[in-house]
């Protein structure tokens, strides 16, 4: 029997860093660090056996990268990263290699005030984006300044598109 594939399936501002150091006691010498818009899970074919650590896409962004469904992310991804769609598939799909999700969740109310301050405050500025959002969040008050963040990105992973990766895995609620 072979060791499974596992992904850690989240969303930002989740505790996803603090989730995974503790994941990576799990499987140290399994795990595949997080980059950059999960380049880690996209930019090459899934390593079988691996841990992937922090992997914020939504089920049909993740089914795509497996090649579980044909639907349009399979089209953006495939035209994208035509080996690894055509690896993926065949560890997925044709030879049946297991995998296993680890599923956390945070309220989006904590998520909220969570990014307000991370951008506010403390995080550090990576993209252009970034250092706009602060910039934004230091000429308002805190009620302007959360009705901006509902409006970033991260508020695209709604709970809903998370909870369609569940099934028979494992899901962390906090």
């Amino acid at each position: 029997m072979t060791t499974p594939t596992v992904f850690h399936i989240t969303h930002q501002k989740a505790g996803s860093q603090w989730v995974a150091e503790i994941l990576k006691y799990c499987a140290l010498d399994r795990v595949q660090l997080p980059k950059l818009d999960v380049g880690h899970f996209v930019q090459e074919p899934i390593q079988l056996g691996r841990f992937y650590l922090a992997v914020y896409v939504t089920k049909p962004e993740f089914d795509a990268v497996l090649a579980n469904t044909v639907n349009v992310h399979t089209l953006k991804y495939g035209l994208k990263y035509p080996r690894n769609l055509w690896t993926n598939y065949k560890n997925f799909q044709k030879d049946k290699c297991s995998y296993l999700k680890v599923v956390v969740i945070r309220d989006l109310h904590d998520t909220l005030v969570s990014s307000y301050f991370s951008f506010k405050i403390s995080h550090i500025l990576l993209t252009k984006r970034h250092i706009e959002m602060r910039q934004l969040l230091n000429s308002c008050n805190l009620e302007e300044g959360l009705i901006a963040i509902l409006k970033y990105p991260i508020f695209r992973y709604k709970k809903k598109q998370l909870f369609k990766h569940l099934g028979q895995r494992i899901l962390i609620l906090f």
